[in-house]
């Protein structure tokens, strides 16, 4: 079923659109209210409380805010048992393959810290070519490989100066 057609049935109270409500808006600066608009049939995103339907945002807004949403209701409806911390304690592994190629720099900056902190127990595996896209991330977290796939160890600053 189609994310949308999924959240225009949930009724208006459900702890799923909250879940989906909240981890979307922690995804956007000065985000305050993410949803289906009933009246209008559209998801709409609210900033600083002004909506603005979600088909008038840049690409770099939507792909950001689909990627949020979909993890958010994979993460409801695979366990609805956890609630209003479906988010916070749905494991998992999520492949993130060369975002560089799609989103603009700020959002490439942004990515990685809100995925962590939106979904804590999932494990992040991220490709990417820029190095410098991981500089303000905590090293603990971040594996470099070889093109073999070996584990290299960690990056050196002539590397991230690079």
């Amino acid at each position: 079923m189609h994310r949308t057609a999924w959240m225009a049935e949930q009724p208006d109270d459900s702890p799923f659109l909250q879940v989906i409500d909240r981890t979307v808006c922690s995804f956007i600066k000065n985000g305050t209210h993410f949803g289906f608009n009933r009246k209008t049939g559209f998801l709409e995103l609210a900033i600083l409380s002004r909506k603005c339907p979600f088909e008038l945002l840049s690409a770099g807004f939507q792909r950001v805010i689909s990627m949020a949403l979909d993890l958010a209701w994979r993460a409801c409806v695979l366990n609805p048992h956890l609630g209003l911390q479906a988010t916070r304690y749905t494991g998992g592994v999520l492949l993130l393959d060369g975002p560089e190629l799609h989103l603009e720099p700020f959002w490439r900056y942004q990515l990685v810290r809100d995925l962590m902190a939106a979904f804590p127990s999932l494990q992040l595996v991220v490709t990417n070519h820029d190095a410098n896209d991981f500089v303000s991330h905590s090293f603990g977290h971040i594996r470099r490989l070889s093109s073999s796939g070996r584990l290299v160890g960690p990056f050196t600053e002539e590397e991230l100066e690079d």
